[in-house]
């Protein structure tokens, strides 16, 4: 798979997520759209307000209560990396407050830019089961 394809599979994914069209997380302007056609994962509900960007441009796909918060916030921080830093997330608390929201997590995932053979390792690899992570969880 080419970093060209890999990037278009997970844009593909992050469209079906936000209930939009993969063409506008390519695009260059953010865009603010109502969660109705958002797929949760793993066939959980969309959440209220859910935030994807592939560097050029800002989805966001929310609650139709949420959407004038969130076109606020982008004006207030107009550049993507900003949107995603911590001290910028407290101001969107402070927005989707009144609505009983707010930011419940982050998470950031990368995309490499090639790809490479795996090396060999010396590591072992092991596939645990529920039962196996339990013994590990103990307090013993």
């Amino acid at each position: 798979m080419t970093s060209r394809e890999m990037i278009l599979l997970a844009q593909k994914e992050s469209a079906r997520l936000l209930g939009c069209r993969q063409e506008d997380l390519a695009g260059s302007a953010d865009l603010v759209i109502t969660r109705e056609n958002a797929q949760g994962k793993r066939g959980k509900a969309a959440p209220f307000c859910f935030f994807v960007s592939y560097g050029s441009c800002t989805v966001a796909s929310a609650d139709p209560a949420a959407l004038e918060a969130i076109r606020i916030y982008f004006k207030r921080f107009p550049r993507q990396a900003d949107r995603m830093e911590v001290p910028a997330l407290y101001t969107l608390n402070k927005l989707l407050k009144p609505m009983g929201y707010g930011v419940c997590f982050q998470s950031e995932y990368f995309l490499p830019l090639r790809f490479s053979e795996a090396k060999a390792s010396s590591f072992k690899t092991e596939l645990l089961v529920t039962e196996q992570l339990a013994e590990l969880n103990s307090s013993q």
